[in-house]
């Protein structure tokens, strides 16, 4: 995902909203112990994890532990003095921490510094501690998705571009078979980042998926973009 609102965005603060300090956990800045229980309830790693940039620089250290701050920067094409502003975010929320070898490079100045995730997995409760956290999770979802489609090649770029969205009145079978079909549709996304996780290397994204199937409250009519022909996907990202 590319970033979004690069200077007042990344900064964007919580209004009315008490951020706790972490304890316990990864080693942080200057080797102080980081935050207990991290989970979006917690107005520091809900403050993390809205910028774009941070999403993408969580999701590289994750899958790439002990890399160092160069590398990342050069990755991720930002400069180095605007990700060690991200990484001291994500080190405050108590996702991430320094590695063991941050030590002995750290010697070659910040940019010799490796990073690894804090919370391998992550809590279980991470997206539903309590109501704070899954509505904050449900934001996360919509901010995501309006990235993603923003990010997507104009129709004609990408070949395979498909797309439906769709209020529609469904029956109970119908509502299974799509719930089945997702998670297949998960169960292939979960494999392809064990897979990038497990050859340690950064790797770009080549897709952008979404799959959500919600409950709506019945005071809408379906509606959608009209099928062609026999009912085909749509081809091309509705914008």
């Amino acid at each position: 995902m590319q970033e979004k609102n690069r200077t007042n965005g990344d900064r964007t603060a919580i209004g009315g909203e008490e951020t706790r300090g972490l304890s316990g956990g990864a080693r942080g800045i200057g080797g102080t112990n980081q935050s207990s229980h991290v989970s979006l309830a917690n107005g520091k790693v809900w403050d993390a994890l809205r910028s774009p940039l941070r999403l993408q620089l969580f999701e590289s250290i994750w899958s790439c532990p002990g890399t160092d701050a160069r590398v990342l920067a050069q990755n991720l094409k930002t400069s180095a003095p605007r990700l060690h502003y991200h990484l001291k975010i994500l080190l405050e929320a108590g996702l991430i921490g320094l590695s063991e070898e941050s030590g002995r490079r750290g010697r070659r100045g910040p940019a010799g510094m490796t990073y690894c995730v804090a919370h391998d997995p992550l809590p279980s409760d991470f997206y539903d501690a309590d109501p704070t956290a899954v509505s904050r999770r449900g934001t996360l979802l919509r901010e995501l998705a309006d990235v993603g489609l923003r990010d997507t090649p104009p129709d004609g770029v990408l070949a395979h571009c498909t797309s439906d969205f769709r209020h529609e009145a469904l029956s109970l079978d119908e509502l299974e078979q799509i719930a089945e079909s997702m998670a297949r549709i998960r169960l292939i996304l979960s494999a392809a980042r064990s897979r990038r996780h497990q050859e340690r290397a950064l790797a770009p994204a080549t897709a952008f998926v979404g799959v959500c199937l919600a409950p709506l409250n019945g005071t809408s009519f379906p509606h959608g973009l009209p099928h062609c022909g026999d009912g085909a996907s749509h081809n091309g990202v509705a914008h």
